[in-house]
C-alpha cells in the first residue's frame, strides 16, 4: 500500500478526515450535555417477549454502560 504513503493528496484528505471526527465528536458531547437535563432518570434496558419492560437503569449507568 504504498500509494498511500507517497500521495499527498492522500494526506491533505486523511488530515481533513481526522479533523472532522474531531468536530463531529466534540459536536456530540456537547449536544450530549445539553440534554442531559431531559433525558429519562430511569431508562427501559430489556424487554420480554410481549414487549414489556422488565429491565430498567438509571440514567448515568446507561451513558455510562450503552453508549
Amino acid at each position: 500500500m504504498k500509494k498511500w504513503e507517497s500521495s499527498e493528496a492522500y494526506k491533505s484528505i486523511n488530515k481533513i478526515i481526522d479533523i472532522l471526527g474531531v468536530i463531529l465528536t466534540l459536536f456530540l458531547v456537547i449536544i450530549t450535555f445539553m440534554h442531559w437535563k431531559d433525558a429519562a432518570d430511569i431508562v427501559p434496558t430489556h424487554y420480554n417477549m410481549r414487549g414489556e419492560v422488565d429491565g430498567y437503569v438509571q440514567e448515568i449507568q446507561y451513558y455510562i454502560y450503552y453508549q
